[in-house]
């Protein structure tokens, strides 16, 4: 992959990122297209981490493979139960002024999915599936973030604004930090990088996003079904836009 592409797939992800953020400032979004682009970003995510980083790293790791992805799901998993991230729907929280540990451990999810995506660049073929599974679900993300900051009752529509533009930076500064890293670091390290990332995006998918695909009624379970499952072929697919 070129470096000029690079740099386009972090501009996207930052545009999506600034747009997800300002999202809850203009327009509430509709639930059932929300939970529907959820289902789709988890069948992504599911289908990148098991049918193209795994069968990557399983050669070069061999039996320790497990470690990484272990890892990165249970610290992910373990920030997101302690570091409160989600708004409180119901409006009936104990607890207030949860903005700043929000934007702190959401920024580095963040963080951390621009380390993905800069350790996919030293495997081409991981680079678009990796991509696609940060997209997906970066403005979700954003837009929870940004909700979040809005409940917590502190923040100015200026400030949300710059708290917006901050978040959009960070996975562009973990991608090209990580490309800089990996540049000099033997491969077993870009390996379980890779690993590590694999481990948080199956946390990602099977913690926040899996569960919306029981959203709504029948009908929209449905919806959300297809989703998933289209989301899963899309990746299939990759292999046809992107030449390796």
């Amino acid at each position: 992959m070129t470096s000029t592409k690079f740099y386009l797939y972090l501009l996207l992800v930052a545009f999506l990122s600034i747009f997800g953020s300002l999202l809850p400032l203009f327009r509430k979004p509709e639930k059932w297209l929300l939970r529907m682009g959820i289902s789709f970003g988890a069948g992504v995510m599911l289908a990148t981490a098991f049918t193209k980083i795994l069968p990557e790293i399983s050669g070069p790791l061999g039996e320790g493979v497990g470690a990484p992805v272990l890892a990165g799901f249970l610290i992910l998993y373990i920030l997101e139960k302690f570091v409160m991230v989600h708004p409180c729907e119901e409006g009936d929280c104990d607890s207030h002024k949860i903005g700043p540990a929000a934007f702190l451990g959401i920024s580095f999810h963040s963080f951390l999915d621009g380390i993905a995506l800069g350790a996919s660049m030293s495997l081409p073929p991981l680079t678009l599936p990796v991509f696609l599974a940060i997209v997906v679900h970066k403005v979700p993300e954003a837009t929870s973030l940004s909700a979040i900051l809005i409940y917590d009752g502190a923040y100015p529509r200026k400030k949300i604004w710059k708290l917006a533009l901050m978040f959009s930076m960070t996975t562009p500064l973990g991608a090209i930090l990580s490309t800089m890293l990996f540049k000099n670091l033997p491969d077993s390290v870009l390996y379980t990088a890779l690993g590590f990332s694999m481990g948080t995006f199956l946390s990602i998918a099977i913690s926040d996003l899996l569960p919306q695909v029981h959203g709504g009624d029948w009908n929209e379970k449905a919806r959300n079904m297809a989703a998933l499952f289209f989301g899963i072929f899309v990746i299939f697919m990759e292999k046809f836009v992107e030449p390796h």
